[in-house]
């Protein structure tokens, strides 16, 4: 999980799209493609490039976020949690993630049953939350009420699949491996960011809207700051390249939030900067986790 809500602009026309997309989406329940070898998953965008699923917990089919920005297996809502009677047990530790620290106070839930396309699970550890909504769409879960995803995928999950995010077409496909899906996986999908000779690592964090990039190592990168008027900190403005290589491929005017304490959010990862939605909306995604190989390609 990333930085989110950031630049919150045609307020009017996004409202109204989203309280579409919400009615099509929530009445639609997609067809899961499958073969002896691999399992494909359809999805849709909301607003602000948050990947939403539909899986199934105890038979109730619910609204999930893709986000590679989250350890766990699964953050659920509190709400849904009670409806379902699960037994909350408090944590002494607080919600975290890769890059925020929520400071959350969360409990631990067992899930007897949950589907995610045909792959199925029996007696899952979950965390909760107060509301998924904040703490995946900032101030635009408030602008977007119908915004309604009650529970959050992490690399808990995806940490056991060789899996295709292929933005153009909206589908993950997934490709089982011998590993297994853990309650918690802190590995971190990264990706090296270079120009002028330098590279760093950056998270790719599919729930995160904007690419964010340490106020450290711009110059570092060749990168221009720009000072601007940004509506949530810890944003300091942005900063711009006219081409920075993200993995194996090169990106022409490239813009990103500007972040003076970066090294903050990002604690021991030793991070210096997210890759979000603006960067990745064109891209295909080859995350094959079980053996940690990261690709990205262009449509």
């Amino acid at each position: 999980m990333g930085f989110r809500g950031f630049w919150n602009y045609r307020n009017l026309f996004l409202f109204v799209f989203a309280n579409l997309l919400a009615v099509i989406f929530f009445n639609f329940h997609p067809a899961v493609a499958q073969s002896q070898n691999r399992v494909s998953l359809p999805f849709i965008t909301a607003p602000g490039g948050t990947i939403l699923v539909k899986i199934k917990v105890m038979g109730e089919p619910i609204t999930c976020i893709v986000d590679t920005g989250t350890p766990y297996f699964m953050v659920l809502d509190e709400t849904l949690a009670q409806n379902l009677h699960l037994q909350q047990i408090p944590m002494s530790s607080r919600l975290k993630f890769f890059i925020e620290r929520q400071g959350e106070k969360t409990t631990r839930v067992i899930i007897p049953k949950i589907q995610i396309a045909s792959f199925k699970y029996h007696d899952m550890s979950a965390v909760t939350a107060g509301d998924i909504r904040m703490l995946t769409g900032g101030a635009s879960a408030l602008t977007f009420p119908d915004f309604r995803a009650q529970g959050i995928l992490g690399m808990g999950f995806f940490q056991a699949f060789h899996m295709i995010l292929n933005y153009p077409e909206q589908k993950i496909v997934f490709y089982p491996s011998d590993v297994s899906s853990s309650f918690v996986d802190f590995s971190r999908p990264t990706v090296e960011v270079a120009a002028n000779g330098n590279q760093f690592p950056f998270l790719l964090d599919t729930g995160s809207s904007h690419s964010v990039v340490s106020e450290k190592v711009v110059n570092a990168l060749g990168m221009k700051r720009v000072v601007s008027q940004i509506p949530n900190p810890p944003f300091n403005g942005v900063a711009k390249a006219n081409r920075l290589k993200i993995g194996s491929i090169h990106v022409r005017h490239v813009t990103m939030a500007l972040s003076k304490n970066f090294s903050r959010y990002s604690g021991t990862y030793r991070l210096k900067g997210i890759i979000g939605y603006d960067l990745m909306r064109n891209l295909i995604l080859d995350l094959n986790f079980s053996e940690g190989t990261i690709r990205l390609k262009k449509e």
